[in-house]
């Protein structure tokens, strides 16, 4: 009785197959993601921080806006709630959960282990915005 009702459901044009479901899941997932990188010029992880936020999206197959926004003055940092550079918001939140609502911002540089922020740090907020 299962396979007949799901043969006939794939045969009616109006009920889309568990295929068009996903895909139509991953489009709505990643129009909505949107990803920024503050940073300050001269700012020597921005760059690398950048190509290793698209090449995790890649990985991951994530399509979203990335945006990047330079921080020109101590108070554009303030204005910005701006804790160092680089950072790294997805969806308006950082990528370290630890900073996210802190008041330490400045126009400073910004200290991640071994430089720049992880893969594993991106994967994480990447696959937090797509609620995984």
């Amino acid at each position: 009785m299962r396979t007949r009702y799901s043969a006939t459901l794939r045969k009616r044009r109006d009920v889309p197959s568990w295929k068009d479901l996903l895909e139509l899941s991953i489009m709505e997932r990643e129009s909505l993601m949107k990803v920024e990188v503050l940073y300050f010029n001269g700012c020597p992880n921005h760059q690398p921080s950048v190509e290793r936020v698209r090449a995790i999206l890649r990985q991951e197959r994530v399509s979203a806006e990335v945006s990047e926004v330079e921080v020109t003055d101590e108070s554009a940092a303030k204005a910005l709630a701006f804790p160092g550079s680089p950072t790294i918001r997805i969806n308006g939140l950082d990528i370290e959960r630890a900073v996210r609502g802190s008041a330490d911002v400045g126009f400073a540089c910004r200290r991640y282990p071994g430089g720049l922020p992880s893969e594993e740090m991106i994967r994480g907020a990447v696959r937090e915005a797509c609620g995984q």
